[in-house]
């Protein structure tokens, strides 16, 4: 399933809100849903950079390329377990890539009045 970043709070079911800047996965939404949500531009799906022009990530962007994993939202969307068994890597060591990888899809707060990330936002 996509993720997709919340351009606006978003409530969900259970009295759950989804917080404006955040990723989610949507699988519990019906596709129409999305859909509406799209055009609305309360949600859009995430612009995934290739691993390997992430900094520090040129040998671990060849690496998951030999698994057929060329951006993060295919990493995210990994099977820990079969990955780690994959590239003979502990589950805990792809949680941590996982991890990591989140963090370049997150926007940064603006020192300052200076944000310098914004090309995959």
């Amino acid at each position: 399933m996509a993720i997709y970043r919340i351009h606006d709070n978003l409530h969900v079911a259970d009295d759950r809100m989804l917080r404006q800047g955040s990723l989610a996965r949507l699988d519990f939404l019906p596709e129409a849903a999305i859909t509406r949500l799209e055009a609305r531009e309360t949600i859009s799906r995430i612009k995934s950079p290739p691993l390997a022009v992430l900094p520090g990530w040129v040998l671990r962007g060849q690496i998951l390329e030999s698994c057929g994993i060329t951006d993060i939202e295919q990493l995210l969307e990994a099977d820990v377990t079969w990955l780690g068994a994959t590239l003979d890597k502990p589950p805990e060591l792809i949680e941590k890539w996982q991890a990591e990888a989140t963090l370049w899809l997150m926007p940064e707060k603006k020192l300052d009045g200076c944000s310098c990330r914004g090309k995959y936002d």
